[in-house]
C-alpha cells in the first residue's frame, strides 16, 4: 500500500483543529467519546463542541471506533485506517 498517498489525504482533508485532535488521540484512548472530548478540549483549548463535533466525524469516517447513541460506553480507539495515518500499521 502507497502510505505516502494516505498521508497526503490527511494533511489535504484534515483542517488545523482536526490535525491536532488526531494527533492527541492518545490522550483519550480507553475513555468514552464524551470523556475524551471533555479532556481534549481543556488541553488543547478548543471547544468542547467542536472537540465532540470532530470526534464524531472521525468515527463516521472509520478512522476511530467510539460509542454511539445505541452504544454510549464503547471507548475511543483506533481503527485500521486510523492506525495508517497515524503511521503505526507496520504489518506490509
Amino acid at each position: 500500500m502507497n502510505y505516502g498517498c494516505v498521508k497526503n489525504i490527511y494533511n489535504y482533508f484534515f483542517t488545523q483543529n482536526e490535525r491536532k485532535i488526531f494527533l492527541n488521540l492518545q490522550l483519550v484512548f480507553g475513555l468514552t467519546l464524551s470523556q475524551g472530548s471533555r479532556i481534549l478540549s481543556k488541553e488543547l483549548k478548543i471547544p468542547e463542541s467542536t472537540v465532540k463535533y470532530i470526534l464524531r466525524k472521525f468515527r463516521d469516517a472509520k478512522i476511530i471506533s467510539a460509542g454511539d447513541y445505541q452504544n454510549q460506553c464503547r471507548p475511543v480507539e483506533l481503527t485500521y485506517l486510523g492506525k495508517i495515518l497515524a503511521g503505526g500499521d507496520n504489518n506490509e
